[in-house]
């Protein structure tokens, strides 16, 4: 039998799959919290798209995607989220703009996906 948190209870499934995200990850279980941030950053969540590109910044769960993670960052950012406009700048500084032009573009597919 799953033990499910008392907290879990009064979630709703996007809470819960997050809360779930965020298990996996401090378990040190990347790979399944990659799928899951990955799941609900598709579904336009800020805080998802912000710890998928963390992840993919940090080649955590998949091999290192600067590019996608300024991508994702975005993503979050073009939402109005405060953080991932901070931490697009610092990552969009490490880059060349050649990689910036392309996470450009990948942050428009991912919206038109």
């Amino acid at each position: 039998m799953k033990f499910t948190p008392i907290v879990d209870l009064f979630l709703d499934e996007q809470d819960q799959a997050f809360s779930e995200a965020v298990r996996s990850f401090e378990q040190q279980d990347y790979a399944r919290a990659f799928v899951a941030f990955e799941r609900l950053a598709k579904q336009e969540d800020p805080q998802a798209q912000i710890n998928l590109a963390i992840m993919l910044r940090d080649g955590l769960g998949r091999t290192a995607d600067p590019v996608g993670a300024l991508a994702w960052l975005n993503r979050a950012a073009s939402q109005g989220d405060e953080v991932a406009r901070v931490e697009h700048n610092l990552l969009k500084q490490r880059l060349t703009s050649e990689q910036v032009a392309s996470a450009t573009l990948r942050a428009t597919e991912l919206l038109a996906a």
